[in-house]
């Protein structure tokens, strides 16, 4: 049995976490994680051999693990996992944690064979005639498929097999089957779909068992795949689950009781048994038609069925024939699902369970033959799939797969056919979805466009992908009148661009789950190579959010014309020069000595950006006021967005390392971008434009007094006792008072210098040793190693006191909610921002002793992340004068949050306020994270006059969780959000905000970075500042 042995460099844990590995080993199961280990001595390097059951290709990721259960998945390329081949000996990897290759490669590391040997076949792959085998590397479900299809040759036993992995626990032990694995779906989905299609031949298998033996197993396949769905996660790629298994549906018998009975489809005996057939011919019905089907049915049955009819109808035989295997070939046709949408519709009018609808799918039928227009064909479509949808039948809970909780004729007759309705919306959508496209060089029909895209997300939701967001986008889309003024051009570009980035995501994550599937698989089982080369581009192009990406795409453009958009927005104008590096994302640039401009598809919004990095290209939009833009600006960093996707495409093609000028305008986005392969830069220079030159960092001014060693209310923190932050929030809570309820502050209060200076005395000899272990490294990853060893003592033996749990609880009351913040003395500066660098902990119970002290040491130890250590580093701060308070201020749930500049960033102008509104907690916008954009607003300082740049298009809000710490996500539908939509909200909180940090500009003597949370209710609405900081110019 051979061993994988793994080796990954990890130093994102804290003590009482570990790094584990899950993969195809385990079918995915992260209930069975194979756990890693380090010690003082080895750390980062975590280690664990993995013993395999056969020799042939893993796949598999790291996780970060606490008390058993995964927290944290590593990051990567989208849909790529780590894989390694096994041939006959160990493998051993060297990996990296969040470092996945984008290309996957085999890192095999073994001693050589002693002789030369052939290479070993993966896979017992068979190619259609029996004998053919292909060098494949399958997983261990994928190697069960292809030993059962030589071993079995029936396709019962091949359902038999299917059913059998979704109902007994040792057939998916043994096989490796995890039923809520998406990539495991796919490939039952693959398997059943080269079946029924007769890609892989069916043959019979010396048995005899009539068609009702498949009828029952699809019956209890179908109770099985009706409760993983129902229990399919809600987010991320799993969150599809349900439409894979709507592709394994039809692939199924049926299960009426005229199949279930002992002899079903008797029709056929008495049609071999007729007197006005030729002698011959009738041998030739009975031998392959009527004994095959009764021995071993399988989809070739209805091939041999056709070919017989076509023969019938067109030949010299009499009328009773023809029309007796007319009605046995339709009756075969419902065995295999195979009916038309038309007897579908037919057995929805005709149906006592669905009678309701009778009438709906009777003018469908009328429309469909009468040629209605598409649109008018689409209101009707979609009414009658909610109706199936609230059918009582429809909604029968079976927890059990006993008899009595089996699904019956009627459920599977009626989900058949809405995926049969949903595949006729797609012919009806690809007319709108032309139009649309063809009305971009004319006059284009808003109103049709913006129409089509709503029902077509409509029916996306009903067929189970993702119903919220596509709920809630078509919703928003409902509720746009014809966008003939700007600001209705602008909430249309959000909405639009909600929908094509939601079209685009579930396309791509459908095409990386079936083209894998499909091409392992397919060339293991020697399906025709272009019938598996297009399968994931037929599952695709076949499917209804094809259509509404067309159209998304369609209305996409005509808004950026309306609008005059470029395709491109400026994070930090200015002028570069450098070599050209091409990353998947910002955090896999690396730091070197030459000057790099990095053209990066995504930001985590959370990355330090390197040093040597001189600008950035991002295939993404970002908050401008996140913290990623705060540090690109503080930096001198150039920094871009791509507002169109074929922008960044075309940057993205061209992949060939080079040198290159760029120049970055308020105004036009990306101005130039010239290549060179020339390495003279001399006649470049490198700088982020600002009102007075460029940027220049300053000498900062960090020192402290940690003379007081208890907690104080925040009114009480000065810059020396709890640095700035704590500061200015003290200051602000003092402004609240008189601001005559302009603004208000949370409740707060601070754990000054002096009791995080006096948990450092306790342990001050580790404590300095582990700083000049910093300082002594060299290089960029010793660095981060040394860092995370700080972290990690101080996460582990500096503990606030239970005196001062008790004299902080003391200030709020026992049920409260508090955020515990960082207040280094090297954040929150004039000339250092430090903006994102160090750790807030939300929604912290501060009733809860265990709980608070866990917040406050994470944040302590959050002075030694490596990103903020590594900015200390470019500031020249000195390591061991850094000190660490911390700001516990009570938890505003916000309907809103905002960051609002007083010095406009984009123009580079200070005659304007800057303001950036997201639905929730303010770490969408402060972490970006999140993909889309937010509300934009720019305020004229004189006047006030509100100017909507653009509306927030972020698909989730993050509010406070209810029964456990931190937030969770909730999707936005901002069809009922005031600041979509009433002006007289949008203008009146906007121009407060604006009002507040112009206040706070002349208080505090200076350009200010503000941050604040709003509350809405039917009479009031409230502003709270949370922090201001000096803005970094």
């Amino acid at each position: 049995m051979p061993s994988l042995h793994l080796r990954v460099s990890c130093r994102d844990t804290v003590p009482g976490e570990a790094v584990a590995a899950i993969g195809s080993w385990s079918a995915w199961d992260k209930h069975r994680p194979a756990v890693l280990s380090t010690t003082a001595d080895t750390f980062p390097k975590w280690t664990a051999s993995v013993p395999l059951p056969t020799s042939a290709s893993v796949e598999y990721k790291y996780v970060i693990i606490r008390d058993g259960h995964v927290i944290r998945w590593e990051q990567g390329p989208k849909g790529v996992n780590r894989e390694v081949a096994l041939e006959d000996a160990d493998a051993s990897t060297d990996d990296i944690f969040d470092r996945i290759p984008a290309v996957r490669t085999a890192r095999i590391q073994k001693d050589p064979p002693s002789a030369p040997q052939s290479r070993p076949w993966a896979s017992d792959g068979v190619s259609a005639n029996g004998h053919s085998k292909f060098p494949v590397a399958l997983d261990d479900l994928e190697r069960a498929i292809v030993h059962l299809t030589n071993e079995k040759r029936s396709w019962r036993q091949r359902l038999s097999f299917v059913r059998s992995l979704f109902t007994e626990d040792s057939a998916a032990s043994k096989n490796s089957f995890n039923p809520q694995n998406i990539d495991h779906l796919a490939t039952v989905s693959v398997f059943l779909t080269f079946l029924a299609s007769g890609q892989v031949r069916c043959e019979e298998d010396g048995g005899h068992h009539r068609p009702n033996h498949h009828a029952n197993e699809a019956r209890q396949l179908e109770a099985a795949l009706a409760r993983v769905a129902k229990s399919a996660p809600r987010k991320g790629t799993d969150s599809y689950t349900p439409y894979v298994i709507r592709k394994i549906f039809p692939q199924l018998p049926s299960y009426a009781p005229q199949f279930t009975a002992s002899v079903p489809l008797t029709r056929i005996r008495d049609i071999a048994h007729r007197g006005d057939i030729p002698h011959d011919f009738k041998q030739e019905i009975k031998h392959t038609l009527q004994n095959k089907l009764h021995r071993c049915a399988g989809p070739e049955d209805l091939q041999t069925s056709a070919r017989l009819l076509e023969r019938i109808q067109h030949g010299d035989f009499s009328g009773g024939l023809k029309e007796q295997f007319a009605i046995f070939h339709a009756e075969l046709l419902e065995f295999f699902n195979a009916s038309s949408l038309d007897d579908r519709l037919r057995y929805l009018q005709g149906n006592q369970n669905t009678k309701a609808l009778a009438s709906l799918a009777g003018k469908m039928l009328k429309e469909k033959h009468s040629k209605y227009p598409a649109m008018p064909q689409m209101e009707t479509l979609t009414s009658l799939r909610k109706g199936l949808a609230e059918l009582p039948l429809m909604q029968v809970d079976m927890e059990t797969t006993g008899e009595n909780q089996l699904p019956s004729e009627d459920v599977q007759r009626t989900r058949l056919a809405d995926i049969d309705l949903e595949g006729y919306a797609f012919m009806l959508l690809a007319g709108i979805a032309k139009d649309a496209e063809q009305q971009t060089e004319g006059r284009f029909d808003w109103n049709n466009a913006v129409k089509g895209l709503s029902i077509s997300l409509e029916n996306i939701a009903l067929s189970g992908v993702c119903p919220a967001e596509a709920r809630a986008t078509a919703n928003e889309l409902n509720s746009i009148a014809n966008p003939a003024k700007r600001r209705d051009l602008l909430r249309t570009k959000a909405t639009v661009d909600r929908a094509l980035r939601f079209a685009e995501d579930f396309s791509s994550s459908l095409s990386d789950v079936f083209s894998r599937r499909a091409t392992s698989i397919g060339q293991a089982l020697g399906v025709d190579g272009h019938a598996v080369a297009v399968f994931a581009e037929a599952e695709i192009r076949s499917n209804i959010t094809f259509q509404a990406s067309r159209i998304a795409d369609a209305c996409t453009k005509m808004c950026r014309i309306g609008l005059n958009l470029p395709p491109w927005d400026p994070l930090n104008a200015g002028e570069a020069f450098g070599k050209l590096v091409f990353a998947e994302n910002l955090s896999d640039v690396s730091a070197t000595e030459d000057s790099v401009i990095a053209v990066c598809r995504y930001a985590d919004g959370d990355e330090d950006i390197p040093s040597n990095v001189c600008a950035v290209v991002l295939g993404r939009s970002l908050p401008h006021l996140s913290h990623l833009g705060v540090r690109a600006r503080q930096a001198g960093v150039v920094f871009v967005c791509a507002e169109e996707r074929e922008a960044f495409e075309n940057f993205w093609r061209d992949r060939s390392l080079s040198y290159a000028a760029v120049e970055v305008s308020h105004r036009e986005g990306l101005k130039s971008f010239a290549r060179t392969h020339s390495i003279d830069g001399s006649n470049h220079s490198n700088k982020s434009v600002t009102e007075n030159g460029h940027n220049v960092k300053r000498a900062v001014n960090i020192a402290f007094d940690g003379s007081v060693k208890n907690p104080i209310a925040i009114t009480e923190a000065t810059r020396d006792n709890a640095s700035s932050k704590c500061a200015f929030v003290g200051k602000l809570r003092k402004l609240a008072m008189k601001s005559d309820r302009l603004f208000e502050t949370p409740n707060g209060v601070a754990l000054p210098h002096g009791i995080f200076q006096s948990q450092r005395s306790g342990h001050g000899t580790v404590y300095l040793s582990l700083i000049k272990q910093y300082l002594d490294e060299g290089n960029t990853e010793k660095h981060d190693d040394a860092a995370h060893s700080l972290f990690s003592f101080i996460a582990t033996n500096f503990e606030m006191t239970n005196d001062h749990c008790k004299r902080v609880q003391a200030e709020f009351s026992k049920s409260a909610r508090v955020m515990v913040r960082s207040s280094a003395n090297a954040e929150d500066l004039e000339g250092m921002s430090g903006a994102g660098l160090y750790d807030s902990i939300a929604n912290v119970p501060v009733g809860s002793t265990d709980a608070l002290k866990s917040a406050v040491a994470r944040v302590w130890a959050s002075l030694w992340t490596s990103r903020a250590a590594s900015s200390r580093g470019s500031y020249g701060v000195p390591h061991d004068e850094v000190s660490m308070a911390v700001l516990i201020q009570e938890m505003i749930s916000a309907d809103f949050s905002f960051v609002g500049f007083s010095y406009d960033p984009v123009r580079k102008s200070s005659e304007a306020i800057y303001i950036e509104v997201a639905v929730g907690m303010g770490e969408t916008l402060a972490s970006a994270s999140s993909l889309g954009s937010p509300y934009r607003f720019r305020v004229d300082r004189k006047s006030l006059d509100v100017e909507v740049l653009s509306f927030a298009s972020y698909s989730e809000g993050l509010v406070p969780s209810d029964d456990s710490d931190g937030l969770h996500v909730r999707t936005v539908d901002y069809s009922t959000q005031q600041m979509t939509i009433n002006m007289e909200f949008r203008t009146e909180v906007v121009q407060t905000i604006a009002k507040t940090i112009v206040l706070l500009e002349e208080e505090f003597g200076g350009p200010q970075d503000v941050e604040g949370a709003i509350t809405a209710d039917d009479t009031t609405n409230r502003i709270y500042i949370v922090q201001a900081r000096p803005q970094v110019l």
